[in-house]
This record gives structure tokens, sequence and C-alpha cells, in this order.
């Protein structure tokens, strides 16, 4: 299945490597591609080999999915000017920090984005599939900060639409009059599971909220306290 130049034939690679994180099974949707609400897929949540949901991510490394040129590198803040840039004196300020890498294939050029990292790369650096990039993110203490996890997002011609860097204020704005961004045409954002098919396998049912179920496993309602960088364990019974 194509669209708008992305394909699994591309043959991409994972951005953050399961495998990496002790007892892992599968990525859970906990908040994915929404052309509304969320133009993107959080890289947050996943199934252990114990059968426990696990939210917040441990501080992986970030690799680029294809061979490309690191495009850009900058803060994607719910501020601007002035409020974003007293940003970069501040600790948490890779929290908004978006890596944007393009890809030429043939004679196109795909978009992919890498947000809430610590970045590896430079502005123009070239980048071989599978490269590290970057590292997630994490607050620095042992009790607060933001939940680890990576905004992924692709789009294809215009790498603006790619990442979330228009100001809040407009972001809540389109959610609020229902605004899809397919409508602006071959540049809107692409759903991640278009090359990744597995991250839709198990969706949280709400999405993005701290009280869920995921009704294909068979896991209850539950009201977990949101992880940051803490890792948070949920047990779960399948039905049977």
């Amino acid at each position: 299945m194509k669209e708008m130049g992305w394909s699994p034939d591309l043959g991409v690679v994972m951005p953050v490597d399961g495998n990496k994180i002790a007892g892992f099974e599968t990525w859970i949707c906990w908040n994915g591609f929404d052309p509304i609400a969320h133009s993107g897929f959080d890289f947050a949540c996943y199934l252990r080999k114990d059968n426990r949901i696990i939210l917040g991510l441990p501080k992986l490394e970030v690799c680029s999915i294809l061979d490309g040129t690191v495009k850009d590198i900058f803060l994607t803040t719910p501020f601007s000017g002035f409020f974003s840039t007293l940003l970069n004196g501040l600790t948490f300020r890779n929290y908004f920090c978006t890596i944007v890498i393009e890809h030429e294939i043939g004679d196109q050029k795909l978009y992919s984005a890498y947000s809430h990292v610590n970045p590896l790369v430079v502005k123009g650096q070239r980048v071989k599939k599978g490269n590290t990039i970057a590292k997630l993110y994490k607050s620095p203490g042992n009790h607060t900060g933001y939940l680890v996890h990576l905004h992924f997002a692709l789009s294809r011609n215009n790498p603006i639409v790619t990442v979330t860097n228009i100001p809040r204020s407009i972001r809540l704005l389109r959610k609020l009059l229902k605004i899809d961004m397919r409508a602006f045409g071959k540049d809107y954002p692409i759903d991640p599971a278009i090359i990744f098919p597995s991250l839709t396998s198990y969706l949280c049912d709400p999405q993005c909220s701290p009280e869920f179920s995921i009704p294909r496993l068979g896991f209850e309602s539950t009201k977990p306290i949101i992880a940051n960088f803490k890792i948070l364990a949920l047990r779960f019974n399948p039905r049977t």
C-alpha cells in the first residue's frame, strides 16, 4: 500500500528499537495518528512479555529510518518568538527539540521528523539508514518531568507540515474546528502506520488518556498514573 510516496517497500527501519528494552513484546498505540488532532505517532507505550503494559520509555537511541540529510533541527514549542528563545537557556528545552531528515527517493523528497530528543547530529549532516541521530529526552531528577517518548511524523514535499511547530493556539483551534490536515493536499502529514502497519495492531481506547482499555488484548479499563521518565507497569489478565 502506497500513500504520497511513503511505502513499506522502501525498506525502512524503526526509529526506536524495542528489542533494546528489557522484556519488550510489541508497541501499543497509546497516541497514534489523527489528521485533526495529532500529526504523528508517539512511541510511548509497549507490551512486555510478562503481560505488563508500560507507559514511558527508557532513554533510548533514535535512528534515521532511511538514508538522508539532516534538513533542520529546531525547537517546536507552544510559544513563539521571545518565549521560544528563552527556552535555549532552560534544561528542558530538548523536550521541544525536533530533527527533520530529508530523504531523496528518485525525483521526490520525503521527510521524517523526530521530536522530544537530544540531538547527536548537526544540520546538513548526511546519515545512513539505522544511524543514531539522537537520544530520547529525559527530565532531570527522579519524580517529575515529561513523558519520555518519541513523536514520529512523516510528510512528502513539505517538511513544515511534518512537525508540530504550529503555535499551540492554532493547533487547538484546528482541533476545535475539526480541520482535517488532508484538505491541504499532497503535503499533509502522513500516518506512520503506512510504513509500520504493526503500530496500530493494539489500540488504546481512548487515545492519549490516563485511563484506557485495549480491547484486542482484553485489557480492561484502568486509571494509571501517567509515567514521565519513570517506568510504569500495568498488569493485565486477558479475557478467556
